[in-house]
């Protein structure tokens, strides 16, 4: 646990270097526009470009930090329903995190201002936007009614619907047990699904510490074993066995700025359920 709040201070240290470059930036391009009366100053693309590259990097962080708050929020929870005494440095970790959200979500509305602040570019005419179909409100109202809202996201994907647990299944290391905390989460998500024609995948994945066992000759039979896991807990809760797909990558990520610096958050397996419509 020390290990992983020493990678959180790392990855913390460098988003402060770029909030310092980025708040310079903000200051001086602000100064340059203070005090100047008529028409506003147009923004070339290249800068548009870098404004909202700037936004959505730091939007992204928002992101990263509001998830491992979440967690450290639920383990948290946990420990206490437990009764057990919480080490005073996640308080502090939490604290820590709320303080860096705020300085970011500040960082993100003064770039917002600069860019909004400038006259838009000349827009193409866009068609509507579809109005959500009726099957895609009853999902929303069942994910609602279901308690699931802050652990899933809904999203459209072509002709059908997508849900995504927002929240991770954690696994301690070297395990593919899924801890007693998550097993209300699971019988909802099993619930959700009932009398709907769905595909779910599963996708289990380890942190980067290697393990060379009987049970797990690699990191890759690790992280299938706990995508495993979670689809024998649906099954369990009456999820139709042959819905499921399972995948794992091990430690290895598609995309490696996906892997949390975190080892806690690198255990664990996602679900992603797509929808295609009643049975």
């Amino acid at each position: 646990m020390a290990k992983g709040y020493g990678y959180i201070g790392m990855r913390m240290g460098k988003l402060l270097i770029c909030l310092a470059v980025f708040m310079g930036m903000a200051f001086f391009a602000g100064l340059s526009g203070a005090g100047q009366s008529g028409p506003k100053p147009k923004l070339l693309p290249e800068e548009r470009q870098n404004y909202d590259r700037q936004i959505s990097f730091v939007r992204s962080e928002i992101e990263k930090i509001q998830q491992d708050k979440r967690w450290l929020a639920n383990k948290v929870k946990r420990i206490e329903a437990s009764k057990r005494v919480v080490p005073q440095r996640m308080y502090d970790s939490i604290a820590f995190k709320t303080s860096k959200i705020v300085s970011l979500e500040k960082l993100k509305n003064q770039y917002e201002k600069l860019l909004n602040s400038a006259p838009p570019p000349p827009s193409k005419k866009k068609s509507k936007a579809a109005p959500a179909s009726k099957f895609e409100d009853t999902l929303k109202k069942r994910v609602v009614a279901s308690g699931l809202e802050d652990w899933v996201e809904l999203s459209a994907t072509g002709t059908s619907l997508r849900v995504d647990n927002r929240l991770p299944i954690i696994f301690s290391s070297g395990s593919a047990t899924i801890a007693a905390g998550y097993d209300s989460f699971i019988k909802k998500m099993a619930s959700l699904v009932k009398g709907y024609n769905v595909r779910i995948m599963v996708d289990g994945y380890a942190d980067t510490d290697p393990i060379h066992t009987k049970e797990f000759p690699s990191n890759f039979e690790l992280g299938a074993a706990r995508a495993a896991s979670v689809v024998r807990s649906l099954v369990k809760y009456g999820v139709k066995p042959s819905v499921f797909k399972i995948g794992s990558t091990g430690e290895h990520r598609l995309d490696s700025r996906k892997r949390s610096e975190w080892k806690n958050l690198q255990r664990h397996a996602n679900i992603a359920i797509h929808f295609k419509d009643k049975e």
